[in-house]
């Protein structure tokens, strides 16, 4: 969809958007989020309210949003690319904020920056056009280089998660229910598991095959952090005991584990497994 706006207005929002980038958080008089929603099946509090019987978009108001739309296509000309993307930000607690920080939860993205408990909620999301930046102050929430990778890794992770077998929830139920509950705890295993920077998983041969052999890698950051919290043979012991606590259910013929650091890990370790997520392997299909 193209519109011939007023030129002056064009060059405004052109050249102020020269100096916006992603994970940027805009300083909006009353940040909004809107989504659609039907008042006779309201699933939050906001459509809940909403009047009449009808189907139609309802608006949320938002402590602040952040803009997640690619920074190339923000600096574009507005005439060709007039609207940008913007994700509703979050204040996490408890176990959640150190899953979320860890990549565990992707659907929340880390906003360092703006807070260690603020994270993009990749649900909660809208268009705007580009021209509400115009005499709007911005916070950058991601301002080191590595961050803002990171943020942008996030985001696209949040959409082309892989799809896997339903019969890994069932599977992994006892291995992720440990994780959550060990992670806060002042423990040895509790320390270990705040260290890990990923926990990835890969199925053989695929995880469309009507059999899978499942291996879980545990991804301290470095070999010298993972030597300060345990020997490696304790580690050993640990994953043995952590994958004890999976079962193998339906095509998910086995499960192994193992423990591989960041700095010890090549590109090909790295793309030929997903990231366990413990959104995805929060409850068995079905809502049981």
């Amino acid at each position: 969809m193209t519109f011939a706006a007023d030129v002056e207005l064009v060059n405004r929002v052109n050249a102020v958007t020269l100096d916006w980038r992603q994970g940027d958080v805009p300083q909006l008089t009353v940040p909004s989020l809107a989504w659609f929603a039907t008042s006779t099946m309201p699933l939050t509090p906001t459509s809940a309210r909403m009047p009449g019987n009808d189907f139609g978009a309802v608006v949320a108001k938002a402590k602040h949003v952040v803009i997640v739309t690619q920074t190339c296509d923000i600096v574009r000309d507005c005439r060709e690319y007039a609207h940008i993307t913007l994700a509703g930000v979050v204040t996490l607690t408890g176990n959640m904020v150190q899953e979320a920080s860890r990549g565990r939860r992707p659907r929340y993205v880390a906003l360092p920056d703006l807070g260690s408990d603020c994270f993009a909620d990749t649900s909660l999301l809208v268009s705007a056009e580009k021209s509400i930046l115009l005499g709007t102050d911005r916070i950058s929430a991601v301002e080191s280089d590595a961050s803002r990778r990171r943020f942008a890794e996030g985001i696209g992770r949040a959409f082309e998660r892989s799809a896997l077998p339903d019969d890994l929830v069932v599977a992994l139920n006892g291995l992720t229910q440990r994780i959550k509950q060990k992670y806060g705890k002042h423990s040895k295993e509790g320390r270990a598991l705040r260290l890990l920077e990923d926990i990835r998983i890969r199925g053989f041969p695929s995880w469309t095959a009507d059999e899978i052999d499942v291996r879980v890698l545990f991804c301290p950051p470095t070999q010298h952090e993972a030597d300060d919290c345990m020997a490696p043979e304790e580690w050993d012991d640990m994953i043995k005991e952590w994958i004890a606590r999976a079962t193998p259910h339906g095509v998910i013929r086995s499960i192994q584990g193992d423990w591989l650091p960041f700095d010890m890990m090549t590109a090909r370790d790295y793309l030929d497994t997903d990231c366990l997520d413990l959104e995805y392997l929060s409850s068995r299909p079905g809502g049981t």
